[in-house]
């Protein structure tokens, strides 16, 4: 059952313990990536805060196939840009982000 873990991801959240919990939260959300595409989200996020770049940019790649097959909306891949340029996650790579943002934008003009 996905949902269980990302309710267990969403409590960490709210307790402030994320940052405590990215093995776990990888590990949950990796499991749950295909059933569940909040989880992009949550791997960018914990991807972002470790520095993986590699791992970030495999993410991405798959964020992008999913979207252009219509898995992902435009909104899921507007909240991953807003990941990736957030300098309190790590380091931003705001090149990334707004080449997702501008992506999207065609058809889901709040980017």
């Amino acid at each position: 059952y996905p949902e269980a873990g990302l309710a267990q991801v969403l409590l960490y959240r709210t307790q402030g313990t994320y940052a405590e919990h990215l093995d776990e939260v990888e590990s949950i959300c990796k499991q749950a990536l295909s059933a569940t595409d909040i989880c992009y989200v949550e791997l960018a996020t914990v991807y972002q805060t470790r520095g993986q770049t590699e791992q970030q940019a495999a993410l991405i790649a798959q964020l992008r196939s999913a979207h252009a097959a219509g898995r992902v909306n435009a909104q899921r891949v507007d909240s991953v840009a807003r990941v990736l340029g957030d300098s309190t996650i790590g380091t931003p790579d705001e090149k990334t982000a707004q080449q997702l943002l501008e992506e999207v934008a065609p058809g889901y003009p709040i980017s």
